[in-house]
């Protein structure tokens, strides 16, 4: 009936306002699907399109209503805090999947000249997240890649988008 239609409305409207702004973006992967963009300092409008988002999932939920908003697979495994992977990383960012996968197999990390800490944009401006303790001067070598593959995964994951859905 009409609670339906609103709340499917709603999601739809809700969605296409945070793929507007960045808040979400489409999956390379997964045909048709959406994740959160990862963003440590997320602006007070971008927190309050996630609240709203989560209060008009919940309310579908709570119906038994369908929603318009085709998140992948680690969206929802986030919300089940349910582990997650390098492999989950391939629905959110293929290519750093691949390139995170081509690190893991490469037989000299140290040569790539890469830090255990993580580049992401902030609005406008580009900022530097430390992934360990001083991880702007650690280096990634062969005895620790397994480690920094791990850290930035769960960056993008669930550390980076953790504000926007909590």
């Amino acid at each position: 009936g009409l609670s339906r239609e609103w709340i499917y409305l709603l999601s739809q409207r809700i969605v296409q306002k945070g793929l507007a702004q960045g808040h979400i973006a489409p999956s390379p992967n997964t045909s048709g699907s959406i994740h959160v963009v990862p963003m440590l300092r997320p602006s007070h409008e971008s927190l309050k399109v996630f609240e709203l988002l989560g209060r008009v999932f919940g309310l579908a939920l709570f119906h038994g209503k369908i929603i318009d908003a085709p998140f992948v697979a680690p969206f929802y495994k986030y919300l089940q805090e349910r582990r997650l992977g390098l492999e989950d990383l391939r629905d959110v960012d293929e290519q750093l999947f691949q390139s995170l996968s081509h690190l893991l197999a490469a037989p000299s990390a140290d040569s790539l000249m890469l830090f255990f800490c993580v580049d992401y944009k902030d609005g406008a401006t580009m900022r530097t997240h430390s992934l360990v303790g001083d991880g702007e001067n650690k280096l990634v070598d062969d005895n620790n890649k397994d480690d920094y593959v791990s850290l930035l995964a769960n960056w993008h994951l669930r550390k980076g988008v953790a504000r926007q859905m909590d």
